[in-house]
């Protein structure tokens, strides 16, 4: 009987140490801030005002009408107006005024950032089988292809995840879970948001209840172990019959 409780003080003891290990490993990592710094500009009378910035809205460089139409995609306002562009969450604005037909724009941002990670653009590679889907999808839906523009790199993927490149964007895709989303490259290539967005590196030391885990862990393996040695020395001391 005392063998067999030295046993399952081993086990669990060893399966505690294990749990104290994982504790430490995941309890101390930093989540990734996701919030969108805001500004401080004062409203200009009449304006339009978010997240603490204005938005241009005289002709040619209607950037709040742009906005109203399209917020979903331009995501909030994380910059001034320089006096030809504006950083948004996810995109940048830029005011063409010689170009009548599109006096406002958006900036080759996917362009930019994949330069600015050391890589070479690649025009026209295939697009990733979700990448075609959500791309379809989103022409169904009235969206100007023009607004991704064309698409400058091959999935770029580590396991179930997945990047591609357009000029204008980043995609960011999930394969397990099937989806496909847009890298906030506005804030990324923006200093200010960029700074506010990152976070500490990961805290890969113990926590306190893993600590806590491991000495327990400890204790209950040795208790375990000093038990089955005091069974298996009385075993030995019985065969040679000693008393």
């Amino acid at each position: 009987m005392n063998r067999t409780i030295g046993f399952v003080l081993t086990a669990i003891g060893i399966s505690v140490i294990g749990l104290a290990l994982v504790l430490g490993r995941s309890g101390g990592s930093a989540q990734t801030v996701t919030a969108f710094p805001s500004g401080s500009e004062q409203p200009d009378p009449g304006g339009v005002f978010v997240n603490g910035y204005n938005l241009p809205q005289t002709a040619p460089c209607d950037f709040a009408d742009v906005y109203a139409g399209a917020h979903d995609l331009t995501g909030v306002p994380i910059g001034s107006f320089t006096g030809r562009s504006q950083d948004f969450a996810f995109v940048r604005l830029v005011c063409s005024p010689l170009d009548p037909s599109k006096p406002v724009d958006y900036d080759n941002l996917g362009l930019e950032y994949l330069r600015t990670s050391g890589m070479s653009p690649e025009p026209d590679s295939a697009p990733h089988p979700l990448v075609r889907a959500y791309l379809q999808d989103a022409a169904a839906t009235g969206l100007d292809p023009s607004f991704y523009g064309r698409i400058i790199s091959k999935p770029i993927c580590k396991g179930d995840l997945c990047q591609q490149y357009t000029d204008r964007t980043l995609l960011l895709i999930d394969q397990k879970a099937g989806t496909v989303r847009w890298a906030p490259l506005g804030c990324w290539l923006n200093q200010a948001c960029a700074k506010a967005q990152s976070a500490p590196p990961p805290d890969h030391s113990l926590s306190a209840i893993a600590v806590a885990a491991l000495l327990l862990g400890a204790a209950l393996s040795l208790s375990g172990l000093a038990s089955l040695l005091t069974q298996r020395r009385s075993g030995l001391a019985h065969g040679m019959g000693i008393a």
